[in-house]
């Protein structure tokens, strides 16, 4: 038996093992910060101090999903974690359209199957 000696208040780490798949995270800060982040699949594990997160929210995609759900192939997120607006970039105009507020800019995904119109 292992006994781990903490500080009072201090939380405990974190372990992250190895993952096939990727991620998608939304998460939240106390101070109303949010990120929408991208975890790609992890080859060996890792061991972080945690952070006090309101909310947190974690989609996992199958392996095989990244590049259809994403546009990237998975090997730009392997052992990463990168925000979704840096994989995929802003415009050359500078124009983020993941924080785009301009009513009208939001546009629905579509999504074509094999053989369909």
């Amino acid at each position: 038996m292992t006994t781990i000696m903490r500080a009072a208040g201090e939380r405990p780490p974190l372990v992250h093992l190895p993952v096939p798949g990727t991620s998608l995270i939304f998460r939240t800060t106390r101070a109303g910060h949010s990120d929408l982040l991208v975890i790609g699949p992890r080859t060996r594990a890792s061991y972080h101090v945690g952070k006090d997160l309101p909310f947190c929210l974690r989609l996992r995609l199958r392996p095989g999903a990244t590049r259809p759900l994403l546009g990237v192939p998975v090997s730009e997120v392997v052992d990463r974690v990168v925000r979704l607006g840096d994989l995929w970039g802003a415009s050359r105009d500078g124009h983020d359209p993941l924080h785009d507020t301009r009513p009208g800019t939001h546009q629905g995904v579509r999504r074509s199957r094999p053989g369909s119109q």
